[in-house]
């Protein structure tokens, strides 16, 4: 470069980011430092990288998609939004995986052994996705497992348990309706229940009636609660949980949906009403027979425990929300009710709402 002394700048004048072109002090690429001789630019090597990515080739690359914490592009340590009752992503195996919802009976079958029926959270667009439910309440034939240490099985007819003295005792009032391996117990009245559901009005199209309702197992809020949250407690591939306040409702808008009559075949969806084997066969509390196309399986007072009354709701079925808020679901006469406010025992339907498919 041709200058005068007067116009040069001095090398020494050159901050960290510039160069020194023999005359003028220069500006680095964006990214680059200043060599040691204060002549040129290059790309410092990184010895860390921020949070969300990883180094390699001296240079910081992003984590992969749903990747907070990660070691390289197969090696991730810690995903976003994935505690809590609905996360987005599963950490396996160092990867992130992100959670599906069911969209179809299909893959309510294939996730769950067939013991579940496709709800949809809009039964007019049913393939924008959806939750399992339950065909069983838990405890009977098909239904979730109850099996767990901690849990406590009052008689029917005996008042005599921890329920009654323990608040939070997590209880169960086993029916066993469909179980080999006990004796059935009625927890309904039977004057007052369908004792022979397989000769229950139904659609044509649809499987008799097989759910016996005198003689379903039925459960208090803390062993409701506890049993939903660890159908699926190791892998965290199926998230289970008592149905939202909106699953409920969605569960109440298919309900009304559904058949006005044993011959209406027109119903865009059948999944309670006179649906037979192939519903829920959630239970009603009515006196008269299939009001409701539903088996019927009114109060008994067989529940005894002194923090709540002793009535044997099996019509009504838990729900909560993320803040372990109730909600409970009802079958009446007629119509499904959604509210806050009950009186336990009730039945216990558990949703399987995201799975992660390998």
């Amino acid at each position: 470069y041709a200058c005068t002394n007067t116009s040069c700048d001095s090398k020494s004048s050159c901050s960290s980011t510039q160069y020194f072109d023999g005359c003028h002090c220069q500006n680095c690429p964006s990214g680059q430092v200043q060599s040691a001789d204060k002549l040129s630019c290059y790309t410092p090597r990184p010895s860390s990288c921020p949070e969300g990515q990883y180094l390699a080739n001296n240079t910081c690359n992003n984590c992969p998609e749903g990747c907070v914490k990660c070691e390289s592009a197969t090696s991730c340590t810690e995903c976003t939004n994935s505690t809590g009752d609905d996360p987005e992503y599963l950490l396996d195996g160092g990867k992130c995986k992100k959670y599906k919802k069911p969209t179809s009976q299909t893959d309510c079958d294939k996730f769950t052994g067939n013991s579940t029926i496709y709800i949809p959270d809009d039964y007019n667009n049913p393939n924008n996705g959806g939750f399992c439910m339950s065909k069983r309440n838990a405890g009977d034939y098909g239904g979730p497992k109850i099996d767990f240490g901690g849990f406590e099985f009052p008689e029917a007819n005996k008042s005599t348990s921890k329920c009654s003295s323990i608040e939070n005792a997590k209880c169960c009032w086993y029916g066993y309706s469909g179980r080999s391996d006990k004796k059935p117990v009625t927890t309904a009245k039977g004057d007052a229940c369908t004792s022979s559901p397989g000769s229950m009005n139904k659609l044509s199209t649809v499987e008799k009636f097989d759910y016996e309702s005198c003689k379903r197992t039925i459960c208090n809020w803390p062993a409701a609660d506890y049993i939903c949250r660890n159908v699926d407690p190791t892998t965290k591939k199926y998230l289970w949980n008592l149905p939202s306040e909106a699953q409920l409702n969605s569960l109440k808008s298919a309900i009304e949906a559904g058949p006005t009559s044993k011959t209406d075949t027109s119903a865009k969806i059948t999944i309670q009403k006179w649906s037979g084997a192939n519903g829920l066969q959630l239970c009603q509390a009515a006196y008269a027979a299939n009001t409701a196309g539903s088996p019927r399986c009114d109060n008994a007072y067989k529940c005894y425990h002194s923090w709540a009354q002793s009535l044997c709701l099996l019509h009504e079925i838990y729900g909560r929300d993320v803040n372990g808020r109730k909600y409970y679901g009802g079958l009446g006469d007629t119509y499904f009710t959604v509210s806050t406010t009950s009186h336990g025992p009730l039945s216990v339907r558990c949703v399987m709402h995201r799975y992660i498919e390998d």
